[in-house]
């Protein structure tokens, strides 16, 4: 179904792992289906009404530029190569695969990104009660960065460079710390 358009075509409402893969689905009215686990890469959804469960969606390379996702459940879902820029981001995104995007300009205050894949990514330089529990930051310049109050257990920070960094509040039960650069 590469490149087809769907347009006024009639969807059954279980679409659980189908490949719509490329597939042009604008302006089509998605909310009642299901579509837990879909591939949805490369595929137009411009104007589409999506459902509010994106669990474990691909969305690789997908346009999601100046769309509202706020109310929907994006956990486990794959984002690397997707257009989020001006996209209001659920508060929910564990799991899910962020690699590769500039959040700098995005306030993640109040976020679950426990377990995300954050490699590659540009995170805000402030960031308040976020969950950032077992995501690997190993490597990373957090440098003059405020991350208070935030879940950090089990966090991978090895190697990370902390100087100037504000974590107090923060719990870093089980973080691995070593080699972490403090100056």
């Amino acid at each position: 179904m590469s490149l087809a358009k769907m347009s006024g075509a009639r969807l059954p409402l279980e679409l659980e792992r189908v490949n719509l893969s490329g597939v042009d689905l604008r302006d089509l009215d998605l909310s009642d289906h299901d579509l837990t686990g879909a591939n949805l890469s490369g595929a137009n959804v411009s104007g589409a009404r999506l459902p509010l469960k994106l669990e474990g969606v691909n969305l690789s390379g997908v346009d999601l530029r100046d769309l509202d996702l706020s109310g929907h459940s994006l956990s486990g879902a794959n984002l690397s190569g997707a257009n989020v820029s001006g996209a209001r981001l659920p508060r929910k995104l564990a799991r899910a695969n962020l690699s590769g995007h500039d959040f700098s300009n995005q306030d993640l205050s109040d976020h679950d990104l426990s377990g995300a894949n954050v490699s590659g990514a540009r995170l805000p330089r402030k960031m308040q009660r976020v969950n950032l529990s077992g995501v690997d930051l190993r490597d990373r310049d957090l440098s003059d960065t405020k991350i208070t109050l935030a879940n950090l257990s089990g966090a991978n920070l090895e190697g990370a460079k902390l100087s100037f960094t504000n974590l107090s509040g923060a719990n870093l039960s089980g973080a691995n710390l070593s080699y972490t650069k403090l100056s």
